[in-house]
């Protein structure tokens, strides 16, 4: 098992990947997010994604999938 001892960046970056390719009428969740990345190796809990989802402005599952179809813009 490995731990993510990467830097926040890079698991906002792993993160924001998934949400780009993510299908917008099924955006993932936050624990599907968490799945996602252990199968890559990379262990965080769902309230870790959570926050840093949070902290990069990314919106949850139900916020993205209300704008059907819009590419991913981070609010600044």
């Amino acid at each position: 098992m490995i731990l993510y001892n990467k830097r926040f960046e890079e698991l906002v970056d792993k993160i924001k990947e998934y949400v780009e390719s993510e299908n917008p009428k099924a955006p993932y969740s936050d624990e599907k997010l968490k799945l996602l990345l252990e199968k890559e190796g990379i262990y965080v809990s769902r309230r870790t994604i959570a926050k840093y989802r949070g902290l990069a402005q990314i919106e949850n599952a139900s916020k993205r999938k209300k704008r059907r179809g819009e590419k991913y813009e981070r609010k600044d």
